[in-house]
């Protein structure tokens, strides 16, 4: 059986739920995967802007970086570059779509959409190129749209041993409870209530990858707020980890 050919676009940024797809994509056998978008480095815009200190094998290049500073780029353009470099037209296109995609119909192959940032970003234009398109928070559905929920990574993820060194009745943990992400107002209100009841807290922007399964590792649980009742990527990293979660009710 012949191995179906993606190419898989995104804005690379250092970390991301697409990084986790295309991870994801790569471990199968049944698929052969190009990535392609515009590459961030270490930088993401994150609380302003900033650059994460984090090991560069993390984050690598796609397979083909496009010079592209707006929100779309011409798929037909990508199309030319396989063709140039001797590579065949994919069968599937997959758009996975926080601020960029590739824009258009190709001329050959099926369009997929992730729609991953739909409560700033409206994905009309792409609805339309689309042959499949997904959403990844319920609430901001249109008609059509398929749910993709969030995601967790397996191996940055993987279930964290439970500790038992200490005699604090608490196993040891440095924080009581961690959040690891934005901070917004909600998020700080609840830090800073939880806080001055005396419990130790982390709560930061910015660790990834195994920085994030560091702090967990030391904590005794994880707080998730979301913004509309959507269920996080938080959620499901927290769980997978094996580590109790603290979370407004999710629909």
């Amino acid at each position: 059986q012949m191995a179906a050919k993606i190419v898989f676009s995104s804005r690379f940024w250092p970390v991301s739920i697409s990084r986790y797809a295309l991870r994801a994509l790569k471990r199968r056998d049944d698929v052969e995967v190009i990535s392609a978008g515009p590459f961030t480095g270490n930088r993401i815009r994150w609380q302003g802007g900033m650059k994460l200190d984090i090991d560069p094998s993390l984050y690598a290049p796609p397979d083909i970086v496009l010079e592209a500073e707006g929100f779309f780029y011409p798929i037909t353009e990508v199309e030319k570059w396989l063709k140039e470099h001797g590579q065949e037209l994919p069968d599937i296109w997959i758009n996975w779509n926080s601020d960029f995609s590739l824009s258009g119909r190709p001329t050959k192959g099926l369009v997929v959409n992730v729609f991953v940032d739909p409560p700033t970003l409206n994905y009309d234009l792409e609805r339309d190129w689309g042959d499949f398109n997904f959403c990844m928070q319920r609430h901001y559905m249109q008609p059509g749209d398929i749910w993709l929920p969030y995601a967790y990574d397996p191996e940055f993820h993987a279930r964290l041993p439970w500790l038992t060194a200490g005699d604090d009745g608490k196993g040891g943990f440095e924080y009581d409870i961690s959040h690891i992400g934005v901070i917004n107002k909600a998020r700080m209100v609840f830090q800073q209530l939880i806080s001055g009841s005396g419990h130790k807290t982390f709560f930061k922007t910015g660790p990834s990858y195994q920085q994030v399964r560091d702090i967990y590792q030391k904590s005794l649980s994880i707080f998730n707020w979301s913004t509309r009742g959507e269920i996080t990527a938080r959620f499901f990293e927290a769980l997978a980890m094996g580590r109790p979660l603290l979370t407004d009710r999710l629909d």
